[in-house]
This record gives C-alpha cells, sequence and structure tokens, in this order.
C-alpha cells in the first residue's frame, strides 16, 4: 500500500537491483571468461585492454606486443568458430567450459533471488521481477557467446590503435608532434618569464621589415631585458637561472616529458 500510489518509487524499487545483478553478472562474466579462455591456451592479458579515447598504453606499444595479441585473436576466433561445430573435440570441450561458466552465473542469481524475493521486499516487486529474472536466465548462454564476440572485437580494434599509433612513431610523426609541443611550451613560458621582467612582446612585429615598431623604445627596453637575462653576471638577479632550472625540470620530469623518454626509450 506505501508504494501503489507512487509508480516513481514502485520503478525505482523494481529496477535498482536488478541493474545490481547486472553489473554483478557483467563483472563475473568478466573475469571468468578469461578464465575460461587460458583454458584453451589464449593468453587473456593482450586481449585485456580497453581504449578510452583510442589511448594506447605505453605496454603496448611493440612488435612483441602486436604478435601477442595477433595470436590471441586468432585462437579466440578459432574458439568461436568451433563454438558452432559440433561432434569437433574442441567444441565439445568449450561446451562444457561454457556450461561450467553459465553454472556459476546462475548461482549468482540464485543467491540474488534469495535476497531480494525470499525477504520483506518481495511484496514490492510482484511479478515483474521474476519476468526480469527469467529474462537474464534463459538468456545466459547467448549473453556468454555475445561477451565472447565482444571481446574478440575489442581486440581487432586495439590491435588497429596499435598500429596506427606504432606508425606515426615509426613514421617520425610522433616525434614532430612531440617537437611541436615543446617548442610551443618553452616559447610560451620563456615569453611569460620575459614579461615578469617588463619585457614588451607586442614591440617587434612579425612583419617588421615592412612596418617598423612604433615605439623604438620598448624596442631597446626589451634588448636591455634580453642582455640581462642572458648575462651570467646578472643571472641570479634577474631570476634566470632558478626560471631555467623549473622549466628543465618540467620538461624533463613532468608528465609528457617522462611520457617521451619511455616512448623513445
Amino acid at each position: 500500500k506505501t508504494f501503489r500510489g507512487d509508480n516513481a518509487l514502485v520503478r525505482h524499487a523494481l529496477l535498482n537491483p536488478i541493474d545490481a545483478l547486472y553489473d554483478t553478472l557483467q563483472k563475473s562474466l568478466e573475469s571468468q571468461s578469461f578464465t575460461l579462455l587460458e583454458k584453451f591456451g589464449i593468453s587473456a592479458d593482450p586481449l585485456q585492454c580497453d581504449l578510452p579515447d583510442q589511448v594506447v598504453p605505453l605496454t603496448k606499444l611493440s612488435v612483441l606486443s602486436v604478435m601477442d595479441l595477433d595470436a590471441s585473436i586468432v585462437k579466440l576466433h578459432d574458439l568461436i568458430v568451433h563454438l558452432n561445430i559440433e561432434g569437433h573435440a574442441k567444441h565439445e570441450a568449450l561446451l562444457e567450459s561454457l556450461q561450467s561458466l553459465e553454472n556459476g552465473l546462475a548461482q549468482e542469481i540464485e543467491t540474488w533471488v534469495k535476497q531480494y524475493c525470499d525477504g520483506p521486499q518481495s511484496p514490492i516487486f510482484g511479478a515483474g521481477i521474476v519476468d526480469h529474472v527469467a529474462a537474464i536466465f534463459s538468456g545466459l548462454r547467448r549473453w556468454i557467446e555475445a561477451h565472447l564476440q565482444n571481446v574478440l572485437v575489442n581486440a581487432i580494434a586495439v590491435r588497429k590503435a596499435i598500429l596506427l599509433r606504432l606508425r606515426r612513431i615509426l613514421s617520425g610523426e610522433q616525434k614532430g608532434d612531440l617537437t611541436e609541443y615543446w617548442l610551443d611550451f618553452m616559447n610560451r613560458k620563456v615569453l611569460k618569464f620575459l614579461e615578469t621582467l617588463g619585457f614588451e612582446a607586442s614591440a617587434v612585429g612579425d612583419d617588421y621589415t615592412i612596418h617598423p615598431p612604433k615605439n623604438m623604445m620598448d624596442v631597446y627596453d626589451n634588448l636591455e631585458i634580453l642582455e640581462s637575462v642572458m648575462s651570467p653576471e646578472k643571472a641570479n638577479e634577474t631570476g634566470a637561472l632558478e626560471f631555467l632550472s623549473v622549466i628543465t625540470d618540467e620538461i624533463y620530469n613532468g608528465p609528457v616529458g617522462q611520457l617521451e623518454l619511455e616512448m623513445f626509450d
């Protein structure tokens, strides 16, 4: 009676536990499916790679990693093919492993049912919960097989992303991008430092051979600032030494610097 007059509360009570069940089963399926693959000689490590925003981990950027991934892809494809070849020895062994995985997931469903449907909450759910659980239970085998297909599709996408990034590195394109990044980084940092000393960046335009500076005093002042910064005797006074120390540390020890060193080590 408490929930009968509030459809939003009924929907919340019904769907949230179902969502939790889906999440639990998905996590179990992901971990147990890789265990299953290991039984058939398929290395799970190369396949366990997600690509958020197509970011490839540095540990995957090697010819050996691609070879390992290729081997896993071929074996996984072969395994999926044998799902449909009845009478084959691998088919029978695979069905046995799939049945074991299915039984494990079914056990988790039964545990969930006891928790949510045999207790005081059961009057809230009614028949709707039975339909949801029955649909999940009856579709376990198809869900497992679809998950293996998704692992294969993801592995192929990972392989493509790795090869693309390796190609950019080996062709020098990646190094060119990093070079441009560091040149722009240093230009911005140096200009900001000079401006703290009174440097006027707009004193000389890019087209100064055509359009002379409007204020030559700014040019002279800039020259004096540059000479003082470059002078060993005034390095401490201008803060040039401290600036060089800070920017050098940021270049070599910052996240981008470390990435570059690891990539080209």
